[in-house]
């Protein structure tokens, strides 16, 4: 049996804390609108409340940001919905979800083949080393970062892309 060439490829988007599948869609749709022939996109919400509505893929203690944080509860059943609902073909993440993209792309599963877009990381410091020991897993990467962003730090995006 040989792989179909003209199948679309499944990727799935992960939000950013606070945000939700459907918003994210929102502000994707002209990239939406551009890949419509050759990607099926998915929007996915985090599983964790947050105070305005949206969702997280890990819950925070009230202003810590990720890279500051000891634990990052939710985490594993956020990898866990990756794997589950997998495989994709790739991953696009921004800020709460690029990290929860380059942890998922950094397991040693086939639940992400080919490649993931990073968009506004941050280094996870509590769960880095799933980070710290990747090896070349074959996936692709492309990472976008903010030169002034205020939230995620640059030199983590960088740190990340490394």
């Amino acid at each position: 049996m040989t792989a179909d060439k003209t199948a679309k490829k499944r990727v799935l988007c992960l939000h950013g804390k606070g945000g939700n599948g459907a918003s994210f869609a929102r502000h994707l749709k002209p990239l939406l609108d551009a890949t419509s022939e050759t990607i099926e996109w998915y929007f996915a919400d985090g599983h964790v409340q947050e105070p305005n509505g949206g969702f997280g893929w890990w819950q925070l203690e009230p202003g810590v940001r990720t890279f500051q944080a000891n634990e990052l509860p939710g985490l594993d059943e956020s990898l866990r919905g990756v794997r589950e609902t997998g495989p994709w073909d790739g991953l696009f993440g921004f800020s709460q979800g690029a990290m929860l993209a380059a942890l998922a792309a950094a397991e040693k599963n086939d639940s992400v083949t080919e490649f993931c877009v990073i968009v506004g990381a941050a280094w996870p410091t509590c769960a880095a080393g799933k980070l710290e020991e990747i090896s070349d897993t074959g996936i692709r990467t492309l990472h976008v970062v903010g030169a002034t962003d205020g939230i995620n730090p640059p030199e983590q995006a960088r740190r990340v892309a490394a």
